[in-house]
């Protein structure tokens, strides 16, 4: 099939700048893969702009190799705390795809912050930790419900995609609004199934 969505330029990229480059292995630097990221993140905003079907990628792969041990750890970290997360929408490929976008902004915030997911009060770790509680219920969602979540993730995926600069105030906005959705969400819930506290 095709290649993820995504690969090409930011690798080609590294590829040309690891073959000019005297040493065997392919090093680095932070500021280097932060530039990087911020390139791989702009091609992900423009490539699946408007897409209808858009596929989910996976972080090695849209980075390729290279030799940076902290960097290394920090991208195995990220790709497992997004493969938890990833798990729980395999019935809804969609928002699967949108949210694994989200590991490359996320990398890029970990770069910078090395305690931001030990950080409960952080509002990207605090957001994260809501699209996690979306997915583990998700199977449970009617469908419309279903819909509608999908649409404010989608809203939620974008914002943050089409803003490269690492912006705190940002994910503070963009987490209590979501919570915020998710608040009415589950009032609405309330309304039309008053009963439904009382079955437990």
């Amino acid at each position: 099939g095709e290649p993820d969505v995504v690969l090409f330029k930011a690798q080609a990229e590294l590829t040309e700048r690891s073959a000019q480059q005297s040493t065997k292995t392919r090093r680095v630097s932070q500021q280097d893969l932060l530039k990087l990221l911020s390139r791989l993140q702009q091609q992900i905003a423009e490539r699946t702009r408007g897409v209808r079907n858009p596929r989910p990628i996976q972080l090695h792969t849209a980075i390729g190799s290279f030799s940076n041990a902290a960097g290394e750890d920090l991208i195995n970290l990220i790709s497992m705390v997004f493969d938890f997360i990833l798990a729980d929408f395999q019935a809804a490929p969609a928002v699967q795809a949108q949210i694994s976008y989200l590991q490359v902004p996320y990398l890029k915030l970990l770069l910078e912050d090395r305690e931001l997911l030990a950080q409960n009060s952080h509002p990207a770790r605090k957001l994260l930790s809501d699209l996690a509680r979306t997915g583990i219920s998700w199977d449970y969602l009617p469908e419309d419900k279903q819909q509608r979540f999908q649409r404010e993730i989608h809203q939620v995926v974008r914002h943050i995609l089409e803003t490269t600069e690492s912006n705190l105030t940002l994910y503070q906005k963009l987490q209590r609004q979501y919570a915020e959705f998710m608040a009415m969400e589950s009032l609405k819930s309330r309304i039309l199934d008053p009963d439904s506290e009382d079955e437990e």
